[in-house]
């Protein structure tokens, strides 16, 4: 499903939600509509954000350090779910931005360094999943 889909589905939600309230106003009181209002946004926000795909991310995941670097090579059949699996890694917004403008031009992209060689095999192995091309090397800094 796509993310305009998932959009839709929120957004027909919202209004549904809007309408049952404007119809149940002229029996409940004032204070009960605007708990209805608030409260489902509040208690429902991390799911409608992994929902629509806009979850945060904490940093990048915590990984034992070391001499090696995880470049992508190759983008691959799916770029969408090697963008998945960079984002998991913990890329912020504005490093999202440059995953994308690599991945659009389908240039090579580092996305770890500093990681043991275990550490680099395992996000290897996730990107590898997503469909990419990966190069582990260790790097001499």
């Amino acid at each position: 499903m796509g993310r305009s889909a998932r959009w839709a589905i929120v957004l027909g939600g919202i209004v549904v939600w809007a309408a049952m309230l404007a119809v149940l106003s002229a029996v409940l009181p004032i204070w009960v509509i605007a708990v209805a209002l608030v409260l489902p946004p509040v208690l429902l926000e991390g799911a409608i954000r992994r929902f629509l795909g806009l979850a945060r991310t904490h940093g990048p995941v915590a990984r034992e350090a070391g001499p090696f670097t995880v470049t992508v090579a190759a983008w691959g059949d799916t770029p969408d779910l090697v963008l998945a699996a960079a984002r998991a890694e913990g890329a912020d917004p504005a490093q999202m931005r440059t995953v994308r403008e690599a991945m659009r031009r389908g240039a090579p992209l580092i996305v770890r360094r500093r990681l043991s060689e275990a550490a680099a095999r395992e996000v290897a192995a996730d990107l590898e999943r997503a469909g990419a091309v990966v190069a582990v090397e260790e790097s001499r800094d």
